[in-house]
This record gives C-alpha cells, sequence and structure tokens, in this order.
C-alpha cells in the first residue's frame, strides 16, 4: 500500500485493517516526512480560527466537490497531486481535508438506529399493501423488509397522510382569492359612485360659476372658535339634481417671522396654552382638554441657542470611502453620511481620500492611512479632534474672517492650533512609534508630530502653553521634545500638503476601484475585507493588510505574516508592531493569536520578533547570529521578520531576500556568516 495524505488519514482514523494499519504504521515511523506530516495534521486539527476556503471572490479555494471526490478516490492521478500539493502548502486546505475525512469516518461507522414508527411509517407511504406487512415485519432489519411493488393504490390513501402533504379541494385553494376580489370590486363600486371625488360634469361647472361671478362675494362671519363650523350655502340648480357646494372665502392669516438664527422644534401643544386665531375670529383664548384631543397639534416653538456652538463634521466629499466606527458600535463599517457625533470615528484606509467640513469655518483634507475621532467640545466651546495616525490638512477658507480655533489630541497631549488667516492651508503628520524590544525593555514611546504651512500662518501649542507661530518660511518642522518646539525638518513641504495633493496615475485609480468593489454596505469591514488578504492580486492584498492595520484588527493581520506578496507581510508587521505598543494587555493578545496559528516552536520566535530589536541591539554578537538563524528559518514569515530589521537599519544583507529560492538564499546566508565571522556583529561599533 502507497503512503499517500489519504492513506494517512485512514490510518489516523482507524479505517484500514489490522495487517494494513500495521504494516502503514511502521512505515510512517521510518519515514520523517511522513512522521512530520502526522504531527502536522494532528496540529492543524487542534488549532481554533484555522478558518475554511471561501466559496467565490478573493481567497476561495478548491470547488468542495473536488474535495469529496479526493475523499471518495474518484479524482485523477494528476487532480490528486495537484490538491495533496495545496493541502501540503497550506494549513488550512489540509485541515479542511482531514476534518471532512475524520467527520465522515464517524457518520459511517456509526450507522442511525432507524425506530421502527419511523421504518412503518415510510412504508405506509410507499404503498397501500405494504401497511399491513409492516406491522409484522417491522422487527426485521430493514434490508429483509419487503418493499411494496404496487404503487397504484398509493394514490387511495390521502387518509392515511397528515394534512399538510394532502392536497386540498379546488374550492378551499381559491376561496381567498375570491373574497379578495369581491372585496376589491366592492370598494371599486363605492369609490365610482362617490361624486365628491370626481366631481361634476364640465357644464355643471360652467354654469355655477356664471352665477358665482353674478353674486356679491359674502363676508366673512365672525364666530367663537367653539361654534358649529360654517356650513356650506347650496346652489339650486335646475339642470343638475345635485347641489354644487360654493366655495367659503378663505381669511387671510398673519405668520410672525421667526428671528434669525433661531431654529423650529415641532412640539405637542400642553393643556392650557392660549393660541393666537388669525383676523376674523373672537380673541378669546381657548384651552385644549387633554381628555378630548385626540391627535396632538403641532405648534412651532422658537428655540433660543445657549452656550458654545458645537460645529457638526461631516464629509464632503470623498474619493473612494470612509469607514466609521459608532461610540456605541464596536465594528467598523463603510460611512453612510452620518454626522460624526462626540466619541465616533472616522478611518480613510489607502488608497482613498476624503474631505470633511467642521461647519463653516473649517475644512479638512484627510489623506490615506488617516484615523481620526471627534472628541465631546471643550468647556470654551472648542472642538476637539483626536488624531491617531496619518495625514490631515487643515484649510480655513478665504471667505471666513474669523481666527479659526481647535484642539487635536495626539497621543493623550492636546495641542491647540490656530489658524489667524483666512486662506491658511497647513498639513499635519502623525506618525505612532514602533517596539523596539520587549515591555520590560521598553523606553518611553513618542509619537512623531510634523507641521507644515503651505499658505497663511498658523499658532501651534500645548495646550495653556505660549504658542509658536509657524509660517511658509519655516517649511516642514518637527516637533523636538527637548528644545518644547517646532524645528525645521527638511526644506521642502511634501508633496500631499499641496493643493493638489499627490497625484495619481490611471493605473493607481483603476486599482483603487477594484479595490473600492471589495467592501459590503451591510457587513463590517473585518468580514468584507478579511478574506481579501490572500487575494492573488497583491495591490488588493496590500490594500486590505492596510486596512485592518488602520482599524487595529491585529486577529486577521497575524495569519496575513504569511501572505505570498512581500508587501503584504511587510504591511501585517508593521500594523501589528503599532498595534502592540497602544495597550499592555495586547502582548497577550498577540501570544494567544500567534498561538491559534503557529506550532508551539514557532510561537516564541515570532512573538519576539513582532516585538522587535533597536540598532542598538545589531551590535550584540548573541542577537545578530540571532538573526542569522532565523534568515535559515523554513516559515516565509520568520524569514521576513528577521529581514525586516536588517533592512530597516539599514544594515548589509548581501543580495539575501526571504522570497528567494533555498539555493539561492544559502548563497546568500555564506556571505552573511562571513560577514558576521568579521564583524562580529550586523552593527559593528566604529
Amino acid at each position: 500500500m502507497r503512503l499517500t495524505l489519504r492513506t494517512i488519514l485512514a490510518y489516523l482514523d482507524d479505517v484500514l485493517g489490522p495487517n494494513e494499519a500495521k504494516e502503514i504504521g511502521k512505515r510512517i515511523n521510518d519515514n520523517p516526512e511522513a512522521s512530520a506530516l502526522v504531527a502536522r495534521i494532528k496540529e492543524v486539527l487542534r488549532k481554533r480560527r484555522v478558518g475554511a476556503p471561501e466559496l467565490s471572490g478573493a481567497g476561495s479555494g478548491p470547488d468542495p466537490n473536488l474535495v469529496s471526490d479526493y475523499l471518495e478516490n474518484s479524482l485523477t492521478p494528476i487532480e490528486v497531486v495537484e490538491l495533496e500539493r495545496l493541502c501540503m502548502e497550506s494549513d488550512m486546505h489540509l485541515a479542511e481535508v482531514a476534518a471532512c475525512h475524520k467527520i465522515l469516518t464517524m457518520v459511517l461507522s456509526h450507522p442511525l438506529d432507524v425506530p421502527d414508527e419511523v421504518r412503518e411509517r415510510m412504508y405506509v407511504l410507499g404503498a397501500h399493501h405494504s401497511s399491513k406487512k409492516a406491522a409484522t415485519t417491522s422487527g426485521l432489519p430493514l434490508e429483509e423488509q419487503p418493499i411494496a411493488k404496487d404503487f397504484e393504490e398509493a394514490s387511495s390513501l390521502p387518509e392515511r397522510l397528515p394534512d399538510y402533504l394532502t392536497q386540498k379541494p379546488v374550492w378551499q385553494r381559491f376561496s381567498t382569492i375570491a373574497i379578495g376580489l369581491l372585496v376589491g370590486l366592492i370598494w371599486l363600486g363605492l369609490l365610482y359612485s362617490d361624486s365628491s371625488l370626481w366631481g361634476v360634469q364640465q357644464d355643471t361647472l360652467a354654469k355655477n360659476s356664471t352665477v358665482l361671478q353674478s353674486e356679491e362675494p359674502q363676508q366673512d362671519v365672525p364666530r367663537k372658535p367653539d361654534a358649529q363650523p360654517l356650513q356650506p350655502e347650496l346652489a339650486n340648480n335646475s339642470d343638475q339634481q345635485n347641489p354644487v357646494m360654493q366655495p367659503v372665502p378663505k381669511t387671510p392669516v398673519s405668520i410672525n417671522p421667526i428671528p434669525p438664527g433661531e431654529g423650529i422644534v415641532a412640539t405637542a401643544e400642553p393643556a392650557g396654552l392660549s393660541i393666537p386665531h388669525p383676523p376674523g375670529f373672537e380673541d378669546e383664548p381657548v384651552k385644549t382638554d387633554p381628555a378630548k384631543m385626540v391627535h396632538p397639534q403641532l405648534v412651532a416653538v422658537p428655540t433660543v441657542k445657549t452656550g458654545p456652538v458645537k460645529m457638526p463634521l461631516t464629509v464632503l466629499q470623498v474619493d473612494g470611502l470612509v469607514l466609521y466606527q459608532g461610540e456605541a458600535q464596536p465594528d467598523w463599517k463603510v460611512h453612510l453620511n452620518e454626522e460624526i457625533a462626540g466619541g465616533d470615528q472616522v478611518a480613510v484606509p489607502a488608497p482613498f481620500r476624503a474631505q470633511f467640513s467642521l461647519g463653516t469655518d473649517l475644512q479638512l483634507f484627510v489623506k490615506s492611512g488617516t484615523k481620526v475621532k471627534r472628541l465631546a467640545d471643550s468647556e470654551v466651546g472648542l472642538t476637539q479632534l483626536e488624531l491617531s495616525r496619518g495625514r490631515i490638512i487643515f484649510y480655513r477658507p478665504e471667505s471666513v474672517e474669523m481666527e479659526t480655533n481647535l484642539i487635536v489630541r495626539i497621543s493623550g497631549t492636546d495641542w491647540n492650533i490656530q489658524l489667524t488667516q483666512p486662506d491658511s492651508r497647513i498639513g499635519v503628520e502623525v506618525i505612532p512609534p514602533n517596539p523596539d524590544g520587549h515591555p520590560g525593555t521598553l523606553g518611553p514611546l513618542v509619537y512623531e508630530l510634523k507641521i507644515g504651512v503651505l499658505s497663511g500662518e498658523a499658532k501651534i501649542s500645548l495646550l495653556h502653553k505660549e504658542p509658536q507661530t509657524i509660517t511658509t518660511e519655516d517649511r516642514w518642522t518637527k516637533w523636538d521634545s527637548s528644545s518644547k518646539s517646532f524645528i525645521t525638518q527638511q526644506p521642502n513641504i511634501p508633496d500631499w500638503v499641496s493643493p493638489d495633493g499627490e497625484p495619481q496615475t490611471a493605473s493607481a485609480r483603476s486599482l483603487s476601484l477594484s479595490y473600492q468593489k471589495e467592501f459590503a454596505a451591510n457587513a463590517s469591514v473585518a468580514q468584507s475585507i478579511g478574506p481579501v488578504i490572500k487575494d492573488r492580486i497583491a495591490a488588493n492584498s496590500l490594500f486590505a493588510a492596510q486596512t485592518l492595520s488602520l482599524i487595529d484588527r491585529y486577529i486577521e493581520l497575524v495569519p496575513a505574516l504569511a501572505s505570498e506578496h512581500e508587501e503584504t507581510r511587510i504591511a501585517a508587521i508593521e500594523g501589528l508592531r503599532k498595534w502592540l505598543v497602544q495597550n499592555p494587555e495586547n502582548g497577550d493578545l498577540l501570544v494567544e493569536e500567534v498561538t491559534r496559528n503557529y506550532p508551539d516552536h514557532e510561537i516564541g520566535s515570532i512573538v519576539t520578533l513582532l516585538w522587535g530589536y533597536s540598532a542598538n541591539d545589531l551590535s550584540e554578537p548573541t542577537i545578530s547570529q540571532e538573526l542569522l538563524q532565523y534568515l535559515k528559518h523554513d516559515q516565509i514569515e520568520i524569514r521576513e521578520l528577521a529581514f525586516y530589521y536588517l533592512s530597516r537599519f539599514g544594515k548589509t544583507t548581501k543580495n539575501y531576500r526571504p522570497l528567494l529560492p533555498a539555493s539561492e538564499r544559502k548563497a546568500a546566508i555564506l556571505r552573511l556568516e562571513s560577514y558576521l565571522a568579521q564583524s562580529g556583529s550586523f552593527n559593528p561599533a566604529s
């Protein structure tokens, strides 16, 4: 018997005979690769959240029927090789095939026990003659019981079937429809006979119009509000039997305008409220009786604004889409034009852009990879925003004469930003920190804050501190925590701060539209974008990893470390590292998630590499040798993590790349070993 994946599955599920099981067990013990495969199968079956191939779209696997044909041994040899190769490369597909085999084995090894009553009932439904024999043969095995052959008399047994299986008479089936049609005809007849709806004939209207023109207009008759309503006068018409209603002249009603700036609120009229009446009525207050009110009236009550005015944060224009998370909503979803209230968050994932308005005084041009939270307004009425990461352009239109002032919170620190001149445009960039070691060895983590003024002038300061004026002459500045001031970092302002923004090519626009189609309006972002990480299109996979990183979906980012696309793996690494330092509890969550996706002997390596190293760590020979061993690892994600630090700190790589074939990687490793033998570490002391 050949040692194949199907044979190993049969051995693990105790399907083979004693002699065959003994032979296969001996061959597995003698073959290291087969033993490793057995251990891997047991491991993937124990894992949680391994997932399953999607049925369609991005990340979809082979047709489920192909797996069933494989388990039934009905595939061609070429198809068997392709499916087994896929299982060897993917834990998800291996787990699916192994689990299906185990489930089928359990079901087939435990046949169903059919009760006698069910067996008798089935024969009664089959034929009339079998109903008599079922009672006497119900104790026999199913294959020994006689099967009725005369099915012609089955139609004579409607009384033996349940009511929901019997066919109702024709009059019962159509009685409901007939009643509905009859009611409809009666309603149409009443509607047609109502002359008040259809009006009168044209010649009658012409004659009555002549009579109305010859008569003098009637005077308004004053009445009390509690008097009987005025009855319309009837004009006798000799040519028509039906009387014609003369119109009652309408009394003009004067409405006092509401002062500008005051809103209108519809409220139910309370009891005892005096309502002013239009001219022609006696000026007598009317008090409503709550007991007699069936439908409360809605009256306009002017509202008076008190305290600071809260400016609404709304979306003006979107190039792509915007993600939204409400204060009481745990999941991120596609923004559907809701006003962004206090506690709500919005995120603009790559490669999209958006434009927001803060009332009429300020516009926000939000770039890709930015997450903003609307905070409650300050005590003095200033708008407060929290910028977690990303790039924003704050623009004060030229038509706004008043100084624009707001508070931006960055890593728990409040900054006061004032745009002192019309047509002021400033760019703000926030870069969250990355860990450079385990939590116990981490120093203070500092967010990078960069600001540039393209036009106008801005005053930036820590809250309640002396502001620093930044103009176009300062160019691109960076906050220096040691001097407590902004210093020039580079002479040129980045292109994204310009009015036109960064240029977008036709191919980039096409990729953006393709990725936008992956979002579902009625599903969370994790549900619709999580599977896109496995997309064969590298751009879609990269955008998905960046989106999930922006909203801190670490559960989907851990499997993305093993993506076939290099860009996706790097985006997952950077996203997980930025997420790690946000909360002390994230370290334990990372270990738990890595445990679900990786074997025990790889958990420590992946967690250590995600926490990372500093430039000083690479000067240690032991850590340099440790990274070198990681570069030799069989798992692509471990090689990628080790290479990430060498390339991040600009150290020599000797043309090593994680995706190179094994032979080329081996040659690069030899060059790196020779380099370490001479220098002692990847960061030798100068």
